[in-house]
């Protein structure tokens, strides 16, 4: 567990390192975000959303976000559903590397998620029966009121 969050002093600090990119404007404040306002972000950030839960993808997206962070964004999209949390991992383990090579601090980071989404775990298991991806989507993403009767024929299906 990587301590810390994004701050003021922080994504302050890592602008300043990108000169050429905050006189052309790059990096914004978006005053009327309540609790981000005063942050300094990119105008494009690094999304985790798209490829495959696998090693090579894992190890592309690492690169890639390490990659991101020393050249100038310093704001990262993902969510616990992206790639069954494997995308959430990925920016941990970029993070870890890029704040023990003492390349940025983690207050200089952005880091957005969402929640309430239920997902696999890291990798994906067999489906058997009547269940497809897409029914398990609609699992994940179903009204509280159904969830009984999908989890049960889940529960059947594996």
């Amino acid at each position: 567990m990587i301590p810390g969050f994004a701050t003021f002093e922080g994504t302050s600090r890592y602008r300043s390192r990108f000169a050429q990119l905050a006189d052309a404007g790059h990096f914004r404040q978006a005053e009327h975000v309540p609790g981000a306002g005063e942050l300094w972000c990119p105008s494009i950030g690094l999304g985790t959303y798209l490829g495959e839960p696998d090693d090579k993808a894992d190890r592309e997206y690492v690169d890639a976000i390490a990659e991101a962070l020393q050249s100038g964004i310093n704001l990262l999209d993902t969510a616990i559903n992206y790639r069954h949390q494997r995308s959430e991992r990925n920016i941990g383990e970029a993070l870890a590397k890029t704040t023990a090579a003492a390349i940025l601090r983690r207050d200089e980071v952005v880091v957005c998620t969402k929640a309430g989404y239920l997902s696999l775990d890291g990798n994906l298991l067999p489906i058997r029966g009547s269940i497809s991806s897409a029914s398990m989507s609609s699992l994940a993403s179903s009204i509280p009121e159904t969830w009984p009767v999908a989890a049960t024929a889940w529960r059947r299906a594996i």
